[in-house]
């Protein structure tokens, strides 16, 4: 019983490779066959094998054309490298549960070995990383972009989230083992002059992905109050200042420009200069809420792949539009 067992097992981790050969490394299947000695038509029945034993749980995106015109459109003018559309969902949980359900999908299929890949946190980081399929990846750091906030729901706001994904890609976690806000610039100042936090801000700007949030400073719904790293009042003299979003805890205007004031002195957290140099920035968020802050991350160029859902992307690309004094057609999309 235990070597029919023994076989059952090798069969699988067989079918498991043949699958991500052929899904996740674009290998063909004459390829594969090559490489594993293995005939072709083998290889096929293999792949109908995954299929039916769920290894693989193909899915059609059915965005309509609507949205497929849209997603060219926006990247065309901001330089996108990706943009992924989530259908959309009345039910506010639902729609980012769906954004990061679309956006894991994206991550196992950009994902490969000796990578580091850099984490912020928030919901749809959280929602992104709960989607994710336990793949396993050689020689992969997990890297923490922005220091913890303290908050009741730590899974979405601190190192859980780094350990968590760690352990479902087989990788290493790297901690920034410091607050995100501090009390003022110069203890900051002198944080950042400690050998173990320089050297992990080296290791951040050497990530190959960020996957990172996009936060509104409206104060009823900034990241940034709930996690407790800034209070309600803080959150709206940002808003009102014309500092309407935040990327990595730092605070943006509606161009992307970085706010120049005391909290941005005061943060533990990737520069945006050195985000922007990072070869993949994968950006994530949608509603109404955060159509403003998406359209001044873009305009900023601190991401070059979306992910949002149906709705926001037409929002989005009705705000483009109406910037340029073309507002037809669009009563009826929305």
């Amino acid at each position: 019983m235990e070597m029919k067992l023994d076989k059952q097992t090798m069969q699988r981790n067989m079918v498991v490779r043949i699958a991500k050969m052929y899904y996740y490394d674009g290998m063909s299947q004459q390829e594969i066959a090559d490489e594993m000695q293995i005939s072709r038509s083998n290889v096929s029945r293999i792949l109908k094998i995954a299929r039916d034993m769920g290894i693989v749980d193909i899915r059609i995106n059915d965005a309509s054309v609507r949205s497929f015109m849209i997603q060219e459109q926006l990247k065309g003018k901001f330089g996108l490298k990706e943009m992924v559309i989530a259908p959309s969902n009345n039910d506010p949980e639902v729609n980012v549960a769906n954004i990061g359900f679309y956006a894991a999908r994206h991550l196992e299929k950009i994902l490969r070995d000796n990578m580091k890949v850099g984490v912020t946190w928030g919901s749809s980081i959280y929602h992104m990383l709960s989607s994710l399929m336990p793949i396993v990846r050689t020689n992969i750091d997990v890297v923490q972009m922005m220091g913890s906030a303290s908050w009741s729901d730590a899974y979405k706001y601190g190192v859980q989230l780094i350990f968590e994904f760690s352990e479902k890609i087989g990788g290493r976690a790297r901690l920034l083992n410091t607050p995100l806000l501090l009390s003022d610039k110069e203890l900051s100042d002198r944080l950042m002059q400690e050998k173990s936090v320089r050297d992990h801000m080296e290791m951040v700007r050497a990530v190959d992905i960020a996957l990172i949030g996009i936060g509104t400073n409206e104060q009823t719904r900034s990241t940034m109050v709930l996690s407790n790293a800034i209070g309600p009042e803080e959150s709206r003299t940002l808003w009102e200042t014309g500092n309407i979003a935040h990327v990595c805890g730092r605070p943006i205007d509606s161009n992307g420009n970085e706010a120049e004031n005391s909290l941005s002195e005061r943060l533990m957290a990737v520069e945006l200069e050195d985000l922007k140099k990072i070869p993949d920035v994968v950006g994530v968020a949608g509603g109404p809420a955060k159509v403003e802050p998406i359209l001044a991350t873009l305009r900023g160029g601190f991401i070059n792949t979306l992910v949002t859902d149906e709705k926001t992307a037409v929002m989005l690309d009705k705000k483009v539009k109406e910037d340029l004094g073309e507002t037809d057609g669009y009563n009826n999309l929305l």
